[in-house]
């Protein structure tokens, strides 16, 4: 007799704008001991048109085993409107049977992580799409951050909802990381300070996560985000991002998860 498919005990999305600090969240939140992780499975996928949302599917694509890690995590990006619907409907597939499931929305100033996408964009990435700072490609940026924010909001409250900043990750990650594991929950573990990843991550990490051996090193790019938003504070793109910047940078200890999506969600309209 066929034995029935073992499904993970939780599943847990993490997903937030390209160079908000992801792929170092997610790393530190997958290396617990008991989670299997899976790394940008639509963004990777996507010149072979990978579209599995069924969590039994997906399960099986990957060849995922969850008899010693009954955890699953899976990190996604918002560079594509797509990415965030599959991974929405992955998230509801995983709760429609019966998983405990939860989303952790990572967010960094906008005007920070456009700066970041240039500098990789031209130093790391075989596709050159954004290598130069223009009033078209600044616009274009935070209107995909606004209208992939829209639909994360949309959704987010059906899951067991988290929102951290990459700022506050870095000002204190052993307090955010154990806020971050109580959503399964599980405590967290000694290794997972070190911030790298392990055996059970499945896919390819960002090619900057490297430099993050030894500690965090944030560039300071506060020069460059002043000169941003001086230059394109006209569009309106601009507007939401200047908004959205102060609201990411709100004191964390003053704002539940829930109100601040309620404010995101006001934001995003």
């Amino acid at each position: 007799m066929t034995q029935p498919l073992l499904l993970p005990e939780s599943f847990t999305l993490l997903i937030g704008p390209p160079r908000s600090g992801t792929t170092l969240i997610a790393n530190t939140f997958m290396s617990h001991s008991s989670v299997c992780g899976v790394h940008e499975p639509y963004q990777r996928g996507r010149n072979d048109a990978y579209e599995a949302t069924d969590i039994a599917a997906f399960q099986n694509d990957h060849d995922l085993d969850f008899t010693k890690t009954p955890n699953l995590a899976m990190k996604e990006t918002t560079t594509r409107l797509q990415n965030v619907e599959l991974s929405l409907d992955l998230a509801k597939s995983a709760q429609s049977s019966g998983i405990y499931t939860g989303l952790i929305l990572i967010l960094r100033c906008p005007f920070e992580a456009f700066l970041s996408q240039v500098e990789a964009s031209r130093a790391h990435w075989g596709e050159k799409k954004l290598t130069e700072i223009t009033e078209e490609s600044v616009a274009q940026f935070f209107s995909r951050q606004r209208t992939t924010l829209r639909l994360i909001c949309e959704n987010a409250r059906r899951f067991h909802v988290r929102i951290l900043s990459y700022d506050s990750f870095c000002a204190a990650p052993n307090t955010e990381t154990a806020r971050l594991m109580a959503l399964i929950p599980v405590a967290m573990e000694p290794h997972q300070k070190d911030l790298m990843p392990d055996e059970t991550i499945v896919g390819v990490a960002d090619p900057k996560f490297a430099s993050t051996r030894g500690g965090i090193k944030k560039t300071d790019r506060a020069l460059g985000v002043t000169e941003l938003m001086a230059t394109y504070r006209h569009l309106p793109s601009v507007k939401f991002a200047i908004a959205m910047r102060s609201l990411i940078a709100l004191d964390p200890k003053k704002m539940t998860d829930i109100e601040k999506l309620d404010a995101l969600t006001a934001l995003a309209l």
